[in-house]
């Protein structure tokens, strides 16, 4: 990983969680190397855990954020060209080459998708981790052996947390 998005990831992490991180994880998911992922749905609801803004890790609060914006919900890419809406790794993720610097946000608790129409509820009881990617401009939530992109709309990580 380059020096300059291991930093970013860093500067992402004090201002997200407004102190010094306790240390540098290199995790691989080989979901995230797919080079195409598919839109599944668009984002309604995400509840999950944090200590942002507390500066101190034993203190964590619930939050529940609406998506007003409804960005959309990606997935690694199974199906065929013109089937869904598919976009590239690097336009996805905002970066280039295998690495993805991400910054760990939080746990989440349940994370609501649109799907044509009907709302789909993922139930992961804080067991997964809510990480953003180095241009603040998605979430991304690894499950299992696959993993969701939340990215589009209006959506942003901020000092102020999720946007949009």
């Amino acid at each position: 990983m380059s020096d300059r998005n291991l930093n970013k990831a860093i500067k992402n992490h004090r201002m997200w969680h407004e102190r010094d991180h306790d240390n540098v994880v290199r995790r691989s998911s080989t979901a995230l190397d797919a080079k195409v992922f598919c839109e599944v749905g668009r984002a309604v609801n995400i509840i999950y855990e944090s200590d942002k803004w507390y500066g101190r890790k034993e203190k964590t609060y619930l939050y529940d954020h609406d998506f007003d914006s409804h960005p959309g919900v990606f997935k690694p890419c199974k199906c065929r060209d013109g089937e869904c809406r598919q976009v590239s790794r690097e336009k996805l993720l905002g970066v280039t080459g295998k690495q993805l610097p991400t910054t760990e946000l939080g746990t989440v608790e349940t994370f609501t998708i649109d799907v044509d129409g009907e709302h789909e509820v993922f139930d992961f009881n804080k067991r997964v981790y809510l990480y953003s990617t180095p241009d603040l401009k998605a979430l991304v939530i690894p499950h299992g052996n696959s993993v969701f992109v939340v990215r589009g709309g209006q959506m942003r990580v901020t000092a102020r947390g999720i946007v949009k």
